[in-house]
């Protein structure tokens, strides 16, 4: 009786950890995804209001920190999700992996545009650059509500597991504690 109580209560833990890893994956990659489109909007700020060098490095400073902190919370999130065993964990982490990629990608892009045709001079530079790199987050926005999706989808399954396993647990600990009441009874008598 005392097993199955112990095993229960490790059940239990077991679950509670899972929980609190998948949460903490989904909180990470949500703020990264919050903070890419802070980020994006950083280097609209960049062209439309840095046409003077204070104002260009005020906003381009800006649009490298948001990157940071996507880069940040994805590390985190590909951190924790790779104490998960299974194929659809793999998947994920590979996800997060082309993501990371695709942002370092997003980063070279726009700061080569910004290298190539920023001018203090012309007031329209913003033109030049936009068209160089008109589009370019489209794949990461895209890849980024992939791995919000799939971590929510991966949440989902684990959390059916464990209330699988609990069920089981919860049918082990009465049958367990029937086999003892009878066990009792006849010695008993």
């Amino acid at each position: 009786l005392l097993g199955i109580i112990w095993y229960s209560h490790n059940q239990q833990i077991k679950s509670i950890q899972i929980d609190t890893n998948v949460d903490s994956i989904i909180t990470e990659v949500k703020s990264a995804q919050l903070h890419f489109k802070i980020q994006v909007q950083e280097w609209k700020d960049t062209l439309l209001r840095g046409y003077d060098i204070k104002s260009y490095n005020k906003y381009h400073r800006k649009f490298m920190g948001e990157a940071q902190t996507v880069k940040k919370h994805l590390n985190t999130a590909l951190k924790v999700m790779r104490n998960f065993n299974s194929d659809e964990a793999t998947k994920i982490t590979k996800n997060i992996l082309d993501l990371q990629q695709q942002q370092k990608t997003l980063l070279l892009k726009y700061n080569d545009a910004l290298a190539k045709y920023y001018d203090k001079e012309d007031p329209l530079f913003f033109k030049k650059v936009d068209k160089k790199v008109k589009g370019v987050d489209r794949a990461p926005t895209k890849a980024m509500d992939k791995v919000v999706t799939s971590i929510v989808t991966f949440r989902d399954n684990q959390l059916k597991i464990m209330e699988a396993q609990r069920d089981k647990t919860s049918q082990e600990v009465i049958l367990g504690t029937l086999c003892a009441i009878i066990l009792l009874s006849i010695i008993a008598y």
